[in-house]
C-alpha cells in the first residue's frame, strides 16, 4: 500500500485578515482536489493566528479568529506567544471552547503540572488507508511571561523527548508543529532525527522549498498570510516515506475574489462594534 499525503500550513497570521478570503478559497479548492484524487489532506496552523492589534481580534478577545479557523476547516493548531501571553489567563483558558479542531501544545501546563482541559500534547491522525501521523505541538519558552499569567511552560525539547517516547511504535510519520523559531527547529532536527517534518513559525522565516537538516524537512510560511505552505509526502507501508517536498504559494498571486474588499472592511466594522459593547 502506498499513498500521497498533503499537509497545508499557515503561521504567524497575526490577524492580517486582508489575506484570509484567498487563503480560505485556496484551501477549499485544494481539499476538494485531493478528495477527488483519493488523497489525504490536513490543514494546520502553527500559532500566532490571533493578534490584538486588529479590532476584530481585540473586540472578541480572539474568539473571532477561532470561528474563522473553524469555517476554513483547520484540523490541528498550536499556539504562539500572541495567544499565550497577550491574553489574560481566563481569556486563553476559554479561547478554544468552540474550536472544531484539536489544539496541540506539549509544553503548556496549568500550575502544579496539570494540562489545560483544551490542550493535547500530541494527536495521532490515521489516514483512510491506515497511515498513522503523529502531530506534536510546541510553543515558545517564554517562562516568566507565562508564570506571571498563571501558566507553566516547560522547556520544549525536554517535553518533546517525553512525547516521542510516548508515541514510539504508534506512528508511521512524525510531524512537529513548532512555534519555536528557525534556530530551534534546526537544533531539533539535529537532536531528534526520528522526526520527519517540522512545520515552523515564530521567526517568520520563509522556506520556499523547505530545508533539509539531518534528513528532517523544515518548513516555514513567513507571516501575515503572505504564503500558504504545502508539504507533499509519498508514503509506502513497507518502505516508509519515499519522498517529501515543500512548496509555498504566494497569496498575492492568487486571484482576487468577488466581495473580498468589502469583507475585509466588514471585519474592521465588526471589531469596532464589539469594542463598544
Amino acid at each position: 500500500m502506498s499513498e500521497i499525503i498533503h499537509l497545508y500550513h499557515t503561521n504567524d497570521f497575526h490577524s492580517h485578515f486582508e489575506n484570509w478570503p484567498r487563503i480560505v478559497e485556496f484551501l477549499k479548492e485544494r481539499r476538494l482536489l485531493h478528495q477527488e484524487a483519493g488523497e489525504e489532506a490536513l490543514i494546520l496552523d502553527i500559532g500566532d493566528h490571533v493578534d490584538r492589534w486588529h479590532p476584530y481580534s481585540e473586540g472578541t478577545l480572539g474568539k473571532g479568529n477561532i470561528t474563522l479557523l473553524n469555517e476554513a476547516g483547520y484540523q490541528y493548531v498550536t499556539i504562539g506567544n500572541n495567544e499565550g501571553i497577550t491574553l489574560p489567563h481566563e481569556a486563553l483558558d476559554c479561547l478554544y471552547e468552540q474550536a472544531e479542531f484539536e489544539v496541540l501544545v506539549a509544553n503548556l501546563y496549568e500550575e502544579q503540572d496539570r494540562r489545560p482541559k483544551w490542550v493535547l500534547p500530541y494527536s495521532i491522525h490515521t489516514t483512510k488507508q491506515g497511515t498513522r501521523i503523529a502531530l506534536i505541538g510546541l510553543t515558545a519558552f517564554f517562562q516568566k511571561f507565562y508564570s506571571t499569567l498563571g501558566w507553566e511552560v516547560k522547556e520544549p525539547f525536554v517535553e518533546l523527548q517525553t512525547q516521542l517516547q510516548q508515541i514510539r511504535g504508534e506512528a508511521d510519520i512524525i510531524v512537529v508543529l513548532s512555534h519555536l523559531g528557525l534556530n530551534d527547529d534546526e537544533k531539533m532536527a539535529e537532536d531528534f532525527p526520528e522526526i520527519d517534518i517540522i512545520l515552523g513559525a515564530h521567526t517568520h522565516h520563509v522556506l520556499h522549498q523547505g530545508k533539509l537538516v539531518n534528513d528532517v524537512l523544515l518548513c516555514g510560511a513567513g507571516k501575515f498570510g503572505f504564503f500558504i505552505g504545502q508539504v507533499e509526502i509519498d508514503f509506502d507501508e513497507h518502505r516508509g516515506i519515499t519522498k517529501k517536498r515543500a512548496y509555498l504559494y504566494d497569496t498575492n498571486e492568487l486571484p482576487e475574489l468577488v466581495g473580498e474588499r468589502e469583507w475585509i472592511e466588514a471585519m474592521y466594522h465588526a471589531g469596532g462594534e464589539a469594542l463598544q459593547e
